[in-house]
C-alpha cells in the first residue's frame, strides 16, 4: 500500500549516521570546555533502507559480522545511541496542507526531529510509524531531519521466557541455533514524506476474491477519514488499461462495502497457471471536491477457501487450501528473514531467493515468527510469482516459557501490531494465512510437555478477533503447531491427534527414519528439517584464515556458526567415520553430510505426499540461511550457494513425479524387496509412460517395470510394486531409476540409492565408493557430462569457484557410459561427484 507519487517524496537514499555514547548528543556544548560535544563514531554515509550495521561495515569500522568470530566485534553497535540525519525540502505547493513524515520500518525507538523541534518519538521495530510534522514543516526551505535510535533493549534470545515479550522488536538477532548476535538498529524500511489535505485516510483495508465462475471478482474496502468526504476507487488491468470505477460516500466518516468487477483473470500458485495483477488506486475527494488523500494496491483475484483434509479427526482446523476450485498440495519451507541487518536487504535481493524457490517448484513460504514482517517489495514479488505466504504474528518459543503474555497492555501492544499487519499485507494474492506465532505452547521445553496454543488463550483470541474482522475469508491459526499435539508420537498414531506437528530438526539413524516417516500421520507437516555442512568453498571463506576443524565446539569458529546447536556425531555414525582431520578427509564428509540431507528431505516430502489428501503439506525447516552457517538445516545458503538438497526437492516437488516407499534404506541380497511406486499430480490430466529399474552401479539392468496409464485426478496413485530379489551389488550399493515422460513436458528422473550393509552404520558403503571419472563439454550453455568410468557417478554436478549464487547446478546420478545434461553457470565452472573429485573445469563463454 503506497501514496501516490503526486503526494509522496521518498526519503530512501543516502543519509549521514553518527554514533553516540548515551544522551551525549543531547548537549550542543560541554561544561567543562565550553564546545561541540562530538560522537564516538564520527560520520559516516549509510544508505536508507539500511543498517547501522552495514553502515559501518562499508565504511571499515567493522568487518563483516559473518566471518569467523566477527560478530563479537560488532556486539556493542546496539548499545550505543545512533542518529541519521539529512536535508529535505518540502515543495511549495505543498503550504497549506498537513505533511507527515511516514516509517515503514523504525528499529526500534527513539524521536524524530525537523530543524531541530521534536515533532515524535518511536517504539516498535515490527509497526510503521506516522508524524505530522506541523508548523515545523517549512515549504520551500531546506530543512534537517534527524532520526535519532536509542539503545535496544535487552530481549531473551532463542532460550528465555515468551511470556515476557514486551517489545516489537524481533528476538532471532540475539541469537538463535542459526544466528549469532547481531542486533540490528536503523531505518530498515522505506521512509518519505507525504502531503495530504484536511482530509486524510486514517485507516484503509482491501481485499479481492473471485466468485465460483472464476471471471467476476469482488473487492472489499473498508476506509475511515473525517469529514464529509467520498472515496474514487479505480482498478487498472495488468495491460494497463482501466477496468473498473466506481465511488462512495463515507458516511459518517466510514466505508465499508463490497463490489462486483466483471471479466477479471484468475491468480494462479506456482505451477497451476499464470500470475495477473491489477491495481487499485484510491482517491479520497473531500467535500470540495479536491483529492486530499491517496493509496494504491497491488491485487490479484483468487478464490482461496480452506477445507478439511480427507478423513479429517473432528475438531481440527481446515488445512488444506482450495484454489480456484483445484485443491492444492502445499509444498515450500520456512522463511527466516535474508540477513539480521534486514534493512540492507532490497527488491533484488528478494526477487533472487524467491526465484530460487519458484524455480524449485515451491507453492508456499511460512514467514517464521521470530522475524519480521517482510518489506513490501518481498511480497509484491510472490505475488508475481504465484507462491504463498504464511504470516506469523511476532511470538516464538522460548524453552524457559512458550506461552505469550497474557496481560492488558502487552495485548493492547499486539492488538495495535495486528491491525497495522493486516492493513499491510492482507490484501496481497500471495496472503494466504496468519497465525499468533512460532510453537507458542502450553508448557515449555522443561516440562516436555508443549500442547500447542488455542485461541482460549487471551493473547491468541485478540489475533483471532482481529484477522476475522479485517482479513475475513482468511484462514487464522493459533500457532504452528497446532492442534492437540506438538510433535509426532508413536503412540498417537492412528488416534487423529497429529494436526499440524513439527520436529524433528536433526539426522534420524537411517534404521529407524523410513519406517518412522512412512508411519507419519500428520495432517499438515509445517515444520521439519534435516541438518547438513555448508559447501567447503563456503566454510574457506567464511573461516576468514581461522581452522575449519574440528567438527566440534571445540573449534571456535565451528560453535559460533552454528555448532553449539548441530553435533557432527550422528553422520559421522551413519557413516561410520571419525572426525575428519584434514581438509581433504573434510571434503568427503561434506560430500556424504550433503547426501544424507538430500535424501533424508526427499523421503519425508514424499511419504507425506503419497497421502495427499489426507495430508495438505509439508513445509521444511529451513529454506535459506541468513548468517554462514558451518552446519544447519538449509538448503539454501547465505551466498546463495545450493545444497545437493535443493535439487532432490527440487524434484519431489515437481507438478508430475513419481516416489518410491520402502521401510528401510539397507536391503539384503537375494531377498525379496517390497518397494512400492507411486505417482503424484498436481496439474492437469495426462498419460504418462513410467519406467523403474533395479540397477547395479556398474549399469547392468537387474530388473525392468513399466506402467503407462492416465493420470485423472489431481494427487497421489500408486502405480506399480517392485519384489525382485535384491541383487548381490558387489560395491555394497544398488539403484532404483524412475523415469517418467509425458506429451509437452521435459522427462523426468530420479534415482533411489539403496545399500546392503545394516547394523549401526548402514551407510558405510557409500563412504567407500569406487572413484570413477568424468568428462564434460559446454556447447550453447548446456554442459553435457559423461560418466567415462566403470562406476556410477553419485550426486554430478556443476560447481563454481568461489561458490556463485544458484550453484552447485544439478546432482544427478550418472551411470557408465551415460550423460547427463546441465545448464552451464554463468561463471567458470568444473564437474563434480561425490565419488569423482574434482573433475574437468571450463572457463564461462
Amino acid at each position: 500500500m503506497s501514496a501516490s507519487p503526486h503526494d509522496r517524496i521518498p526519503l530512501n537514499g543516502r543519509w549521514n549516521l553518527s554514533g553516540w555514547l548515551r544522551h551525549y548528543w543531547r548537549l550542543q556544548t560541554t561544561m567543562e570546555i565550553d564546545s561541540p560535544t562530538l560522537p564516538m563514531i564520527p560520520t559516516v554515509p549509510a544508505d536508507v533502507p539500511g543498517s547501522v550495521h552495514g553502515a559501518l561495515r562499508e565504511a571499515g569500522v567493522i568487518p563483516d559480522w559473518n566471518d569467523a568470530l566477527a560478530s563479537y566485534q560488532s556486539e556493542w553497535i546496539n548499545n550505543r545511541e545512533w542518529i541519521y540525519d539529512r536535508e529535505v525540502t518540502i515543495p511549495e505547493e505543498w503550504a497549506g496542507r498537513e505533511v507527515w513524515l511516514a516509517c515503514q520500518g523504525l528499529d526500534h525507538s527513539g524521536l524524530v526531529y525537523l530543524d531541530g523541534a521534536l515533532v515524535g518519538e518511536f517504539e516498535g521495530a515490527l509497526v510503521s510509524h506516522r508524524f505530522r510534522l506541523g508548523e515545523a514543516a517549512k515549504p520551500d526551505r531546506r530543512q534537517k531531519l534527524s532520526v535519532v535510535f536509542h539503545q535496544s533493549p535487552q530481549l531473551d534470545a532463542q532460550m528465555g521466557y515468551c511470556c515476557r515479550t514486551d517489545h516489537l522488536k524481533p528476538r532471532f538477532n540475539y541469537t538463535w541455533d542459526w544466528m549469532a548476535r547481531v542486533v540490528n538498529v536503523g531505518i530498515w524500511d522505506d521512509i518519505a514524506l507525504e502531503a495530504t489535505g484536511g482530509a486524510r485516510l486514517e485507516r484503509a483495508l482491501v481485499s479481492a476474491d473471485l466468485d465460483a465462475d472464476l471471471c467476476t471478482g469482488r473487492l472489499r474496502v473498508e476506509a475511515e477519514a473525517p469529514g464529509g468526504a467520498s472515496l474514487r476507487l479505480t482498478l487498472t488491468a495488468p495491460d494497463g488499461a482501466e477496468h473498473w470505477q466506481s465511488e462512495a460516500p463515507l458516511a459518517d466518516g466510514r466505508l465499508k462495502t463490497g463490489f462486483a468487477v466483471p471479466g477479471v483473470l484468475p491468480w494462479q500458485v506456482n505451477g497451476l497457471g499464470d500470475q495477473p495483477l491489477y491495481t487499485l488506486a484510491a482517491r479520497l475527494i473531500d467535500a470540495s471536491g479536491a483529492v486530499s488523500d491517496r493509496r494504491e494496491w497491488t491485487l490479484g483475484f483468487r478464490r482461496l477457501v480452506w477445507e478439511p483434509t480427507d478423513g479429517a479427526p473432528e475438531g481440527a482446523y481446515p488445512y488444506l487450501p482450495v484454489i480456484n476450485g483445484r485443491r492444492v498440495f502445499l509444498r515450500g519451507a520456512n522463511w527466516v528473514p535474508l540477513s539480521p541487518c534486514y534493512g540492507d536487504v532490497g527488491e533484488a535481493d528478494y526477487r533472487r531467493l524467491l526465484q530460487l524457490y519458484r524455480d524449485m517448484n515451491v507453492n508456499m513460504l511460512r514467514i517464521w515468527g521470530g522475524g519480521i514482517l517482510e518489506k513490501e517489495a518481498c511480497y509484491r514479488i510472490a505475488d508475481e510469482m504465484g507462491i504463498l505466504l504464511w504470516q506469523e504474528f511476532p511470538f516464538s518459543s522460548a524453552a524457559l516459557s512458550n506461552t505469550p503474555p497474557d496481560d492488558d497492555a502487552s495485548i493492547a501492544a499486539m492488538r495495535g501490531l495486528a491491525e497495522d499487519w493486516v492493513e499491510r499485507r492482507g490484501h496481497h494474492a500471495c496472503h494466504a494465512l496468519w497465525d499468533g506465532g512460532n510453537e507458542i505452547t502450553y508448557g515449555s521445553h522443561l516440562d516436555r510437555e508443549m500442547i500447542p496454543i488455542d485461541d482460549r488463550h487471551p493473547m491468541i483470541a485478540m489475533f483471532k478477533e482481529v484477522v476475522e474482522r479485517d482479513d475475513p475469508g482468511k484462514l487464522f491459526l493459533p500457532s504452528s503447531p497446532s492442534g492437540p499435539c506438538f510433535f509426532v508420537k508413536p503412540e498417537n498414531i492412528g488416534k487423529g491427534l497429529h494436526h499440524d506437528t513439527h520436529g524433528g530438526w536433526g539426522i534420524v539413524p537411517s534404521g529407524a527414519f523410513y519406517a518412522a516417516t512412512n508411519a507419519d500421520d500428520s495432517i499438515m507437516r509445517s515444520e521439519v528439517g534435516v541438518p547438513a555442512l555448508a559447501h567447503l568453498e563456503t566454510l574457506r571463506r567464511y573461516a576468514a584464515g581461522r581452522p575449519i576443524l574440528p567438527l566440534d565446539p571445540s573449534c571456535s569458529y565451528y560453535r559460533n556458526h552454528g555448532g553449539f546447536f548441530w553435533r557432527m556425531d550422528p553422520t559421522l555414525q551413519e557413516f561410520g567415520l571419525a572426525m575428519p582431520a584434514g581438509e581433504q578427509e573434510l571434503e568427503r564428509l561434506v560430500g556424504l553430510s550433503h547426501f544424507l540431507q538430500a535424501e533424508q528431505y526427499r523421503t519425508i516430502v514424499e511419504a507425506v505426499r503419497r497421502r495427499a489428501f489426507a495430508s495438505s503439506g509439508v513445509l521444511l525447516w529451513m529454506g535459506h540461511d541468513d548468517f554462514s552457517c558451518v552446519m544447519n538445516n538449509s538448503f539454501i545458503q547465505l551466498d546463495l550457494g545450493l545444497k545437493p538438497a535443493y535439487w532432490a526437492l527440487r524434484r519431489a516437488f515437481a507438478p508430475v513425479a513419481l516416489s518410491l516407499r520402502h521401510e528401510s534404506i539397507t536391503q539384503a541380497p537375494g531377498k525379496a524387496m517390497d518397494l512400492r511406486l507411486f505417482a503424484h499430480s498436481d496439474g492437469e490430466p495426462a498419460e504418462v509412460a513410467i519406467r523403474a529399474r533395479v540397477r547395479t552401479l556398474s549399469g547392468e539392468t537387474m530388473a525392468t517395470h513399466e506402467a503407462h496409464l492416465r493420470l485423472e485426478t489431481v494427487g497421489s496413485q500408486q502405480v506399480l510394486a517392485i519384489s525382485d530379489p535384491a541383487p548381490d551389488a558387489p560395491e555394497g550399493v544398488f539403484a532404483v531409476e524412475m523415469e517418467l515422460a509425458r506429451q509437452g513436458a521435459e522427462p523426468w528422473r530420479s534415482v533411489v540409492l539403496f545399500t546392503q550393509q545394516g547394523g549401526e552404520h548402514p551407510l558405510a558403503p557409500l563412504a567407500a565408493l569406487p572413484t570413477t571419472t568424468l568428462a564434460a563439454e559446454e556447447r550453447g550453455g548446456v554442459v553435457t557430462v559423461t560418466n567415462t568410468g566403470t562406476v556410477a557417478a553419485i550426486g554430478v554436478h556443476l560447481r563454481t569457484q568461489p561458490i556463485a549464487p544458484g550453484t552447485p547446478v544439478g546432482y544427478e546420478v550418472v551411470f557408465p557410459g551415460e550423460q547427463v545434461q546441465l545448464p552451464a553457470p554463468g561463471e567458470a565452472w568444473s564437474a563434480a561427484a561425490l565419488n569423482a573429485g574434482q573433475g574437468p573445469s571450463t572457463t564461462a563463454r
